[in-house]
């Protein structure tokens, strides 16, 4: 079911949080291998696919419903800006991986 990938993709997110954290960590001490590893993970999963399945698959049958409810969508207008912010700084820190010193990046 749509659903139950959708929540599937969150558990799986949460459980990588610590490899996100650990990449961090080692992009400091010049491991950019581990920090383009997690960015692509991020590029390719969380943006090009759950994100896709959220906005193309779930909002729309949420909207109508928010609409008569809700003035301004709020929950989905939340969830749409939330998404531009992680493509901005994934995009942010491709950039850094691929110009700057460890330090910077």
């Amino acid at each position: 079911m749509f659903l139950d990938e959708l929540l599937s993709e969150h558990a799986e997110l949460l459980r990588k949080m610590k490899e996100f954290r650990t990449a961090a960590e080692e992009l400091m001490n010049g491991n950019f291998v581990a920090a383009q590893r997690m960015l692509n993970y991020i590029s390719e999963e969380v943006i090009g696919k759950h994100f896709t399945l959220e906005e193309q698959g779930l909002f729309p049958v949420f909207e109508p419903v928010l609409a008569r409810h809700l003035p301004r969508e709020e929950p989905l207008r939340m969830l749409r800006l939330e998404h531009l912010a992680v493509q901005r700084k994934e995009e942010e820190a491709r950039e850094r991986v691929a110009k700057a010193e460890p330090q910077e990046a």
